[in-house]
């Protein structure tokens, strides 16, 4: 059998054979059993993600598991990945005296590559309040904020290109792992929204920075020229400037899915 792209030819000495083409149902069945594989190996990969960490790894973040950087770094190394952290950071300060640091990062396992981001700033519950009081942003330390944004960039990458994301509570307790630190936020009209999770701070979108760079690396991924913009819509955003900055790693995971996607098609 001699294989040439999609066809498969059968070469018979003194005989002329037509290729037989694969067909879309054969692609299809193909790219479901990689993604059956694929299910059973992020699985596989939460268990053994949960075996080597403990309870100091964890925060529980409203209700919500959160991997910290000690942890990420253990799963990271017991699976190979290797990261390069921008040193620079990107500071954004607003009138009122609050500010936030956004980490980039490459991160890589074998072959494949992406690109995460990690947030922090100081109207996180983190920083903001102690013991139930507010604390005012000339009294954060800025280092702490920034130590914080760049462990935060280092579980993202993590947790992203190993397919890990949202564990629960539950998939915790069965292994017996109860996060060691939580973090209460805010409720009702003083709610100021979850730290890089969502729309926090309220009201802040997207930099310009790093809108630039989701169209950059959607143009990387070689997505179709609306493929983007139409993600946006469906996400209830008319444009890149409304999205939150909380959210900006999501559209970033999204583009690293379509760019896999579009690769396996090709296998």
């Amino acid at each position: 059998m001699v294989g040439k792209g999609k066809e498969i030819v059968k070469a018979v000495e003194g005989e002329v054979v037509t290729p037989v083409l694969l067909t879309s149902a054969d692609t299809i069945i193909e790219v479901a059993k990689k993604a059956e594989l694929r299910v059973e190996a992020v699985k596989k990969i939460k268990q053994l993600a949960l075996k080597i960490t403990n309870n100091n790894d964890w925060v529980d973040e409203g209700g919500k598991p959160y991997l910290q950087g000690s942890g990420a770094e253990k799963v990271g190394r017991l699976f190979g990945v290797n990261w390069r952290i921008n040193p620079e950071p990107v500071l954004d300060t607003a009138p009122d005296g609050h500010f936030q640091f956004t980490y980039e990062g490459t991160f890589t396992v074998g072959l494949e590559s992406i690109t995460a981001i990690g947030i922090r700033g100081s109207r996180s519950p983190w920083f903001s309040r102690s013991k139930g009081v507010d604390i005012p942003p000339e009294q954060i330390d800025k280092a702490n904020v920034m130590k914080s944004a760049h462990t935060n960039c280092i579980a993202n990458g993590v947790c992203r290109i190993l397919g890990i994301r949202g564990f629960t509570m539950e998939e915790l307790a069965e292994v017996n792992i109860h996060p060691g630190g939580k973090v209460e936020f805010k409720t009702g009209k003083e709610s100021k929204g979850k730290d890089a999770g969502g729309d926090y701070p309220p009201g802040k979108k997207a930099s310009d920075k790093q809108i630039g760079f989701m169209k950059h690396k959607a143009k990387d991924a070689k997505l179709p020229e609306d493929a983007l913009k139409n993600h946006l819509l469906v996400l209830g955003y008319q444009s890149e400037k409304d999205v939150p900055m909380g959210k900006v790693n999501d559209i970033l995971a999204w583009i690293s899915d379509k760019e896999k996607e579009a690769k396996d098609s090709l296998v």
